[in-house]
């Protein structure tokens, strides 16, 4: 019995300590910060072609002007990966607005895709990104907030359905 008490003790311990190292260490990253690195890991996930970590930074509850929904961005996403070998993501950030836990990101993006040593430019222009700051985990356990692309408008989606 004693031995039990103390094993959880030293668990209680280390989480406590876990949790003041997690604080302190900790970088304090500002919103626009923040929310430059949600959109540079977006741009790195699209050059990747992976899928996930491109969802990653979308919210579930997602939605823009065309009707898409995070599911049909997710297939647009998809079929946009399967035509290509792959793509050059370039995310020029003209603005950020950031007001409480909501932010609008004013972006000039140009997409290429690259196709058996080819290049074609698929879109260049002008994108505004909402975001809106959600709860989250880091590292799956500490509670936190984190940015998501809650919509975008600007992008040449066909409308679902």
């Amino acid at each position: 019995m004693r031995r039990s008490v103390w094993i959880v003790l030293v668990i209680v311990v280390a989480l406590g300590g876990l949790i003041g190292y997690q604080r302190i260490s900790a970088p304090l990253l500002s919103d626009e910060q923040q929310i430059r690195t949600l959109l540079a890991e977006g741009e790195k996930a699209v050059e990747r072609r992976s899928i996930k970590a491109a969802l990653d930074c979308v919210s579930k509850d997602y939605s823009d002007p065309t009707g898409f929904n995070r599911d049909g961005l997710r297939l647009q996403v998809i079929e946009a990966f399967r035509t290509a070998d792959g793509y050059d993501v370039s995310v020029q950030t003209e603005g950020i607005q950031v007001a409480g836990d909501t932010a609008e990101v004013q972006t000039e993006v140009a997409v290429v895709s690259l196709q058996k040593g080819d290049r074609h430019e698929v879109f260049s222009g002008p994108v505004t990104i909402r975001l809106a700051r959600e709860p989250g985990r880091r590292y799956l356990v500490f509670p936190t907030k984190t940015w998501k692309v809650v919509g975008m408008s600007g992008l040449p989606l066909s409308s679902p359905g």
